[in-house]
């Protein structure tokens, strides 16, 4: 998520990137935490937490990329994505 982002900011497509890099950031930012309440957190919750969180925001960040970016941007990324054809 983290390189989609870089390369839409690249593509001047700002709004679009922050939403990829905010997937990252709370996935990130999850793990952090769970590290550092890793003697208070049972391991099988935690190992269920960031997959739980990745199950949430990837589907978000997949459906928003492709139905937001401009064409220029999905053409030079090479994203063949069915709905890119369906919002197109």
């Amino acid at each position: 998520m983290l390189v989609t982002s870089c390369f839409l900011v690249a593509h001047n497509q700002p709004l679009v990137a922050t939403i990829a890099a905010s997937g990252f950031l709370a996935i990130f930012f999850a793990s952090l935490v769970l590290w550092r309440r890793r003697d208070r957190v049972h391991p099988f919750h935690a190992l269920m937490a960031i997959p739980g969180l990745m199950a949430f925001t990837l589907p978000i960040v997949w459906l928003f990329v492709p139905t937001y970016a401009s064409a220029e941007s999905k053409n030079a990324i090479n994203w063949r994505f069915p709905i890119c054809r369906l919002y197109s």
